[in-house]
């Protein structure tokens, strides 16, 4: 029989056999846990009985037996697969140990090549503690996906009798379904307006904010102390964004593009009236009709489609709003 430890090429890889791991079962040796896991593996007759193939760190093997290296380092050969996991497990679960890791992955019917620890520093990847002071906003988005909410400003050049108006649109975004709720239309928002408004949004019947636990907003002055306290008494914890930084919103400064490209720098805007139909239009359009690819291409709420499965498929008709400017093509019941 070869000798256990053999060294392979570049790579320096330690095999351990059957023979090797019963050795290592003496007192006094060096055992860590993916050995013992192999050895119970062998003697429940995993692997079919055939030889288990695992790879060693530099401290579990005897200094007698290490393999050199040219350059005096000791690589370990790890399985791609085992790879993928160990920073699959650690990128889902950002407080979980490299040894918690490992009992995660090692089963009896399983062996993990090479050390967890390793295979999370050469990825790059944050010891346990790093990652859990260390969260990245999209970890916090992800966390409070189901009530985390955003609200922003955008203004719009309004044709009034006596020039333009710049006019102030304040709408809600629920980031994870990517629904809006325009809050309210005003040339200029002050405090009092803006309280009324969190009233309306907090409202426990059809208030849009009624079921979230945060909102995102940025550190406009209107933002004030007395609207967050109101908010507050709703259970709703604001999280204003650093300054001068709008990709911490992004989900809503994407809809204030989709809104500005798609329909309102294509008009001349005649007075508020007509700046609310405009607005009305799209908000029926982006819920009802516009395909999102940030949701899978899904559209927020779709027109539920015939009962009966077994009917002939009609044509295909367009539905179109605006007079033409925002069109849905859809096929129709026979």
């Amino acid at each position: 029989m070869r000798n256990a430890l053999t060294g392979s090429g570049a790579m320096n890889s330690v095999v351990a056999t059957r023979s090797f791991l019963a050795n290592r079962t003496r007192p006094g040796d060096r055992f860590v846990q993916k050995h013992r896991a192999a050895w119970a593996t062998l003697q429940s007759g995993g692997s079919n009985g055939r030889s288990c193939e695992i790879f060693l760190d530099e401290k579990s093997v005897p200094a007698t037996q290490r393999p050199s290296h040219p350059c005096g380092h000791y690589r370990i050969s790890q399985h791609r697969n085992d790879r993928d996991s160990v920073i699959e497990k650690a990128s889902r679960v950002t407080a979980s140990a490299s040894s918690k890791v490992a009992q995660r992955l090692v089963s009896p019917e399983r062996v993990l090549s090479g050390n967890p620890s390793s295979i999370l520093a050469d990825a790059g990847v944050e010891p346990a503690p790093d990652r859990n002071r260390k969260r990245t906003w999209a970890h916090f988005l992800k966390s409070h996906w189901e009530t985390l909410y955003a609200c922003d400003f955008f203004s719009v050049e309004v044709l009034g009798v006596f020039g333009t108006v710049r006019t102030m649109v304040f709408f809600v975004m629920c980031i994870k379904t990517r629904a809006v709720r325009i809050a309210g239309v005003r040339i200029a928002p002050d405090g009092d307006w803006m309280k009324q408004i969190a009233r309306n949004l907090l409202d426990p019947v059809d208030g849009f904010l009624r079921n979230a636990s945060h909102l995102i907003h940025d550190r406009d002055p209107v933002f004030t102390e007395a609207w967050t306290a109101l908010l507050e008494t709703g259970r709703v914890t604001c999280v204003p964004i650093p300054a001068r930084s709008p990709n911490c919103n992004p989900h809503a400064e994407r809809f204030v593009k989709s809104i500005r490209s798609e329909c309102l720098d294509r008009f001349v805007i005649f007075g508020e009236r007509h700046l609310r139909h405009l607005i009305r239009e799209f908000a029926a359009h982006y819920h009802t009709e516009r395909y999102h690819q940030g949701l899978g291409s899904q559209i927020i709420r779709p027109t539920p489609s015939p009962s009966n499965d077994n009917a002939s498929l009609g044509a295909i008709g367009c539905r179109s709003r605006l007079g033409g400017l925002l069109n849905f093509y859809r096929r129709e019941a026979a």
